[in-house]
């Protein structure tokens, strides 16, 4: 593992460590009320932290942050983050207003760090068993953490895990990072009608405040 790495690392566990906390709006409710949610103005303010990839609100049931929790979409223009928590019982759409484009920033840039697995230290390869040695390097997947090896990974564009570029990836969450990177481009289509074919994000060449500073951690 190059420096490169170690610092893209280190960057986003002293994220985690970091409490963030903010004043807000929030609207949520089930998934299958996304369009009511979007429309109304039942706004709720809350005070709510971000700490050791969890949101903590005395108004909210503590959400956990992880690849499980999906970043729908950013509207830097209203300071608004729509987010999408998956879960065998529920799935729930929380919409997060921010006060200020700095503190839009902060919120949003904390979530997506804290979307990035802590990585799992092994001798061998967590997929196939095979030690590591000067000749089988190991490698750690950017979306569950495990320590792998060359052969038991690929590269994949991983915005849902909170990164800008391509990203390796173990075998085993190949296909579960397409299908819900298809999962929220629908929802992008058919419920927020704001998609790009250029990132899940991002809509113009113009980089945002938000999508910088996400440069600026790797």
């Amino acid at each position: 593992m190059g420096n490169k790495l170690r610092k893209e690392q280190s960057t986003s566990e002293r994220i985690k460590l970091c409490p963030i906390k903010a004043q807000v709006f929030l609207k949520y409710g089930p998934k299958e009320y996304l369009s009511e949610l979007i429309s109304s103005n039942d706004w709720v303010e809350i005070s709510l932290t971000i700490h050791q990839s969890k949101i903590f609100s005395e108004n909210l049931d503590t959400i956990s942050i992880t690849k499980d929790l999906l970043v729908l979409s950013q509207d830097e223009k209203n300071f608004e983050v729509t987010l999408l928590s998956l879960s065998p019982e529920s799935e729930i759409i929380y919409i997060i207003r921010c006060k200020s484009i700095w503190q839009f920033k902060d919120l949003v840039l904390a979530i997506f760090l804290s979307k990035r697995p802590s990585w799992i230290i092994s001798p061998a390869c967590q997929i196939c068993f095979k030690s590591f040695s000067l000749i089988t390097r190991d490698h750690h997947c950017r979306n569950c953490g495990k320590n792998i090896c060359n052969r038991c990974s690929d590269f994949f564009k991983l915005e849902i895990s909170g990164y800008l570029s391509k990203k390796r990836i173990c075998s085993q969450c190949i296909d579960k990072v397409k299908s819900i990177t298809i999962l929220i481009s629908e929802i992008q289509v058919y419920d927020l009608n704001s998609f790009s074919s250029h990132s899940l994000y991002y809509s113009n060449d113009h980089d945002s405040l938000l999508l910088t500073s996400l440069k600026h951690t790797v």
